[in-house]
């Protein structure tokens, strides 16, 4: 597969216009990631990360972390630098939604993934923070004179942020329910 084969495909499925088997994000992977000098190569990099995460298909998206970190290019370092942080710096909601983010550093964290712990942290204290915030901006509504419109939403984003926030604790017992069983394998992904 050449590279612009490779770049039309991580397109076509960013825009859901076309979807990419199991076996052609494999191909993709193993051509954008051999071609370190290719800048377009390496930002479609980063475009994989985002939609292999957004798959859920968290092994293949790690281990394109992993070789996008190796090749040291900005452009694919910075679009994965977008679940890195959390969505600290008020990234767009198009580009990789809270829920991802959350899966996303979940997986990282599990294999190993160097900062993938802190940047889990800061995101979820950021959702809990908000969460906390609207609770009390909800119970004293009638007091703070917003519109029906205006707590109907706050109360929307309210329940979405604790679905997002019991996913995380689900997550998080998974992982250290994951760390008592097999302690060994572990201690190998963490020093992988």
């Amino acid at each position: 597969m050449s590279v612009e084969e490779a770049t039309t495909a991580v397109q076509l499925a960013v825009e859901e216009q076309e979807q990419l088997t199991p076996d052609d994000y494999d191909k993709v992977l193993a051509t954008l990631s051999s071609h370190h000098d290719d800048p377009a190569a390496q930002y479609y990099l980063g475009e994989l990360f985002m939609r292999l995460s957004a798959a859920k298909m968290f092994h293949t998206a790690i281990t394109c972390y992993r070789r996008a970190n190796q090749s040291r290019h900005d452009p694919a370092l910075g679009r994965i630098g977008l679940i890195q942080s959390g969505l600290m710096d008020g990234t767009p909601a198009d580009l990789v939604s809270e829920g991802g983010a959350l899966r996303a550093l979940h997986a990282a964290a599990s294999e190993g993934v160097r900062d993938a712990a802190d940047g889990l942290m800061k995101l979820s204290r950021k959702l809990s923070d908000e969460y906390d915030h609207l609770f009390l901006e909800l119970r004293f509504g009638e007091e703070s004179g917003k519109s029906s419109e205006e707590l109907a939403a706050m109360q929307e984003r309210l329940e979405d942020l604790g679905i997002l926030l019991e996913e995380d604790g689900a997550m998080r017992r998974e992982r250290s329910a994951r760390r008592l069983t097999n302690p060994a394998d572990e201690a190998v992904k963490e020093t992988a």
